[in-house]
């Protein structure tokens, strides 16, 4: 299944849930619709799920369990303008797992997660006030292989290091990249990239 919206501007204030699925949801601004907000907030404690299914079917052979959906599914939100994730927000594409009446574990691999913010500027307009925040939970766990998460500032994204005085730039913690449970991420910033001296990223 999939949960596609595109809007002008858009407020997430419920949970969604697509199992193994899609969830994909954007920010439009053209050259018609260029004044006004464009931005994309998730409010503080929703859930945004595409994660796969569990089952145990030892514990109740009789009944078999048919169609368990295994994989987690992705989830994108593409922001004009500012995306935001509200505090205790959470994004969640763990894969699932399956227990057969043999008790052997079958796991579905996590789903990727792609987080853009400031896609105006692909309309031509400034982006360096805009702002990618992430108040939230992002997760890709898996019995098997985690997903893939991107993540596209709308600046200069910093990695480690002293947190910058300026705003624009996108701040990670070198910690940021232990949790979650993905393997692999995807970092970028229009204006530049800076991995701190002495830090160290290990992607688990």
């Amino acid at each position: 299944g999939s949960f596609l919206a595109r809007a002008s501007t858009v407020d997430i204030g419920g949970n969604i849930f697509v199992p193994s699925g899609t969830i994909d949801i954007q920010t439009l601004s053209t050259t018609s619709n260029v004044a006004g907000d464009h931005s994309l907030t998730v409010a503080d404690g929703v859930l945004l799920s595409t994660a796969g299914q569990w089952a145990n079917d030892f514990l109740n052979p009789a009944q078999v369990s048919s169609g368990v959906l295994l994989d987690g599914g992705n989830i994108i939100l593409s922001s004009a303008q500012n995306l935001t994730l509200g505090a205790g927000s959470v994004l969640d594409a763990d894969g699932g797992a399956l227990v057969d009446t043999d008790g052997k574990v079958q796991g579905g691999d996590g789903g990727d997660i792609t987080l853009k913010a400031g896609t105006a500027d692909d309309a031509g307009q400034s982006t360096s006030s805009y702002t990618l925040s992430l108040g939230g939970t992002l997760r890709s766990y898996s019995l098997n292989k985690g997903g893939k998460l991107t993540l596209a500032a709308p600046a200069s994204v910093q990695i480690g290091g002293v947190a910058p005085v300026d705003t624009s730039t996108f701040y990670l913690n070198t910690g940021f990249f232990t949790q979650g449970g993905f393997s692999s991420y995807d970092v970028s910033g229009p204006k530049g990239l800076t991995v701190a001296e002495g830090a160290n990223i290990d992607v688990r």
